[in-house]
């Protein structure tokens, strides 16, 4: 009987438009066959947990709309979780967005070019799903050693590069000399309409 391959990462600051959304548990779910597939999505607001209705075997863009429209329209799922579960050949994929800053998936097969397949498409793409902010700040996903002391550690990764990623990360700190600028010019014409020139 050949090993199961378990892999797990996570990636932080994903929060994904509606399409991208579909198109992550589109990815998630591809080659995986229906019959006798038990897949879930549910989405916890508070203590109400949401999820659709009647869906069999593979979860589709129908399902995610139903689910918003039963959350009343949010902003964001900052914490949906996702799970499909095929028995033979045994594939699975986990993911969950949220709640917090991560988003934390698990892929595991008995098919190891599948698992390992499967699993760097699927940081590929929440990597590429995030915004340039992120990009430059959190640049590499983490992972889990199975069998190991279970800590996250940086996981080697070609990280997005390009001039408007740079900007993005160096936008907080010209803000921030920005305004540090604007607080001294205030403060050196306060002083001087009420004491006078500051230089003589």
């Amino acid at each position: 009987m050949p090993k199961k391959l378990v892999r797990r990462g996570r990636v932080k600051g994903y929060r994904p438009s509606l399409e991208q959304l579909e198109s992550l548990l589109e990815l998630a779910q591809r080659g995986i066959d229906s019959t006798d597939t038990v897949a879930r999505l549910t989405y916890l607001q508070g203590d109400l947990e949401i999820y659709p209705q009647d869906h069999e075997g593979i979860i589709l863009p129908s399902h995610l709309a139903e689910i918003i429209k039963e959350a009343g329209e949010p902003n964001e799922l900052n914490n949906l979780t996702f799970s499909i579960d095929q028995p033979c050949p045994n594939r699975r994929v986990e993911i969950s967005i949220g709640p917090g800053v991560w988003t934390t998936y698990r892929v595991e097969s008995d098919d190891q070019t599948w698992a390992f397949g499967r699993y760097h498409e699927v940081t590929g793409r929440l990597m590429a799903d995030r915004c340039n902010y992120t990009k430059c700040t959190s640049a590499s996903p983490q992972i889990i050693q199975e069998g190991t002391d279970d800590k996250w550690r940086p996981a080697a990764w070609e990280s997005d590069e390009g001039w408007l990623i740079a900007i993005s990360g160096m936008a907080p700190m010209f803000v921030t000399l920005l305004l540090g600028a604007w607080l001294a010019l205030f403060g050196y014409l306060v002083i001087e309409a009420n004491f006078g020139p500051v230089m003589t």
